[in-house]
C-alpha cells in the first residue's frame, strides 16, 4: 500500500542520513577515545549532523565508537596472541638446547641447575627464554629433568631385564655399552632403540654403585686392620709390661714377637705401624709423668720458701703483741704512781692542817 511504501522510504531515507554521518565521523578521524560533547561541538554544523534528530545522532556516534572499540580489542588480542607464540617459541628452542645437550651426555641425569647454569647461560637460546613471561630458564630446565628421569625409570627397567648385558667398569664408555647391549643375545629392537643418553645414565649409575661397594669395602678393610692392630698393641704391653718404654726399639720388639700367633695375624708393616703408635703413646705418658714431677718439685719449694715467710711474720706479730702488752704495763705503772704520789700529797696536806689546829 502507499502508506507502507512511505514508511519504507523514510526508513531508508534515516538509515542514509545516519551513512552519511558515520561516513562524516570517518573522514573526521574520530577516535575510539573522543568524546561526543566535543565531536558535537566540532561538527554540530555540518549537514550530516542537522540532517538528523538528536536522538539518530548520538545513536551514529555511540555505534560508531563500539565499532572503533571492537577493532582495538581485536587487534590487541592479535598482538597478544603473536606475542604468546614468540614466547612459546623461545621456550620451545630453549628445550631443543636441553634436549640436545642431553642426549649429547652434556647434561647427566643427576645435574642440577647450578650444575650446568654458567654453560647454558652462555648460549643465546637461555637470554631469549630468560626474556619472556613465562617459565624461566631454571624453571624448565627443572621440568625437563623431571621428565627425563621418568623416562629414563622405564629405560632402566628394560635394560636390566636383559640378562645378556655386558658388566661395566670404571673404563666403560657409553658408546662401548651400547654397541655391546645391542648385540646381547635377548637384546630386542626396544633396547636397542634406547636413546645414548638413557644407556650413558645407566653406565654412570653401574659406575656409582661400583665406587659405593669399593669404598664400602675399603671402609671394612681399614676397621678390621684397626682391630688387628689394636690387638696387636694389647698383646705388646701384656707380653712386655715395664719393658716396654720410649727407649724400646723395633727390632727389640720384632725379637720379642718373632713366632707368636698374635703376630703371626699381621703382616710386617702394620706391625711397625702398630708399634710406632704404642711408642708414641708410651712417650706421650712418660713425658707427661716427668712434667707432673717437675711441677710437684718446684711447688714443694715454694711451699717451704712459703712457710719460712710465714713463720717470720708470726715472729713479727708475736713481738708487735709484746710491744703492745709492754706499752699497757707502762701506762698501769705510770697511773699507780701518780695514784701514790697524790695519796701522799693529800696525807701530808691533812697533817700540816692539824698541827696549826
Amino acid at each position: 500500500s502507499l502508506e507502507r511504501k512511505e514508511g519504507a522510504e523514510r526508513r531508508a531515507a534515516r538509515q542514509a542520513r545516519m551513512a552519511a554521518l558515520r561516513a562524516l565521523l570517518e573522514r573526521e578521524a574520530v577516535s575510539a577515545k573522543s568524546q561526543w560533547r566535543k565531536v558535537h561541538a566540532a561538527l554540530g554544523e555540518a549537514a550530516e549532523m542537522i540532517a538528523l534528530d538528536k536522538v539518530d545522532r548520538l545513536s551514529v556516534f555511540e555505534e560508531y565508537i563500539g565499532s572503533l572499540e571492537e577493532k582495538e580489542e581485536q587487534a590487541k588480542q592479535a598482538e597478544r596472541e603473536a606475542a604468546r607464540r614468540a614466547d612459546r617459541k623461545k621456550r620451545d628452542a630453549f628445550r631443543a638446547l636441553l634436549r640436545r645437550r642431553y642426549d649429547e651426555g652434556l647434561i647427566p641425569l643427576a645435574a642440577r641447575w647450578r650444575d650446568v647454569a654458567a654453560e647454558l647461560e652462555a648460549a643465546e637460546e637461555h637470554g631469549l627464554a630468560a626474556g619472556q613471561p613465562g617459565s624461566t630458564p631454571q624453571e624448565l630446565f627443572d621440568d625437563f629433568m623431571e621428565q627425563a628421569r621418568e623416562t629414563y625409570s622405564g629405560h632402566r627397567r628394560l635394560l636390566r631385564g636383559v640378562s645378556g648385558a655386558p658388566p661395566v667398569t670404571a673404563a666403560t664408555t657409553a658408546d662401548e655399552f651400547a654397541a655391546a647391549i645391542a648385540s646381547a643375545a635377548d637384546a630386542g629392537s626396544e633396547v636397542a632403540s634406547l636413546p645414548r643418553a638413557s644407556l650413558a645414565a645407566y653406565v654412570a649409575e653401574l659406575k656409582e654403585k661400583a665406587r659405593e661397594e669399593a669404598a664400602e669395602m675399603e671402609r671394612s678393610i681399614r676397621k678390621q686392620q684397626r682391630s688387628a692392630i689394636e690387638a696387636f698393641q694389647g698383646a705388646l704391653r701384656g707380653l712386655m709390661g715395664a719393658t716396654l718404654t720410649s727407649a724400646t726399639t723395633w727390632q727389640e720388639v720384632a725379637a720379642v714377637v718373632s713366632g707368636k700367633a698374635f703376630a703371626s695375624a699381621l703382616a710386617e708393616p702394620l706391625q711397625r705401624q702398630a708399634f710406632s703408635e704404642l711408642h708414641a703413646e708410651v712417650k706421650a705418658a712418660e713425658d707427661k709423668e716427668a712434667a707432673a714431677a717437675t711441677g710437684a718439685a718446684a711447688g714443694g719449694g715454694e711451699k717451704e720458701a712459703g712457710g719460712e715467710e710465714g713463720g717470720e711474720r708470726k715472729r713479727h706479730k708475736k713481738r708487735e703483741r709484746r710491744r703492745d702488752e709492754g706499752s699497757d704495763d707502762d701506762d698501769e705503772r705510770r697511773k699507780r704512781k701518780k695514784e701514790k704520789r697524790d695519796r701522799r700529797r693529800r696525807e701530808k696536806e691533812a697533817g700540816e692542817a692539824s698541827e696549826s689546829g
